[in-house]
């Protein structure tokens, strides 16, 4: 009696670590081919807006962090056609021969950041280069997931 009262202790708690194991996230972490940072800064402008998207497959996080209609944290979805034709704009773009950096002479402008597979691109609108411009306003279509 004692025995099988162990061996269920035992196996209880061995059953508790493997669920606890299975939902640790450095255990069971998705790995994403297709990531995007996007961060629109308001520059010293105090009136212009500022947020950051992440998408990382289908998932995107939002955070509006000024001068924004919704503040704070949201999470969605989108759909497998967006996210497709946002990966084939990405990819279509060739992205990292982009320049780092596109700045003018106006300090007050607002900067756009684009992280891609790890490669960082920032710019002001006037001095980016259309195809980048593109992939800005792509990724500020996002935003109308959030109106829903």
């Amino acid at each position: 009696m004692m025995f099988r009262l162990q061996k269920l202790i035992f196996n209880m708690t061995l059953i508790s670590f493997v669920i606890i194991l299975y939902n640790c996230s450095s255990v069971n972490t998705k790995t994403y081919d297709f990531q995007v940072t996007y961060a629109k800064t308001k520059g010293r402008l105090k009136t212009k807006p500022h947020y950051i998207i992440r998408l990382k497959g289908d998932s995107v996080s939002y955070n509006g962090i000024a001068n924004m209609s919704i503040i704070g944290e949201r999470n969605f979805k989108i759909s497998k056609s967006e996210l497709k034709q946002i990966r084939k704009a990405f990819e279509e773009s060739d992205f990292s021969s982009f320049d780092q950096l596109y700045q003018g002479n106006v300090r007050d402008l607002p900067i756009t950041n684009i992280t891609y597979n790890d490669y960082e691109v920032r710019f002001q609108s006037k001095q980016a280069p259309e195809k980048l411009k593109e992939l800005a306003l792509l990724m500020e279509e996002l935003l109308h997931h959030l109106s829903l």
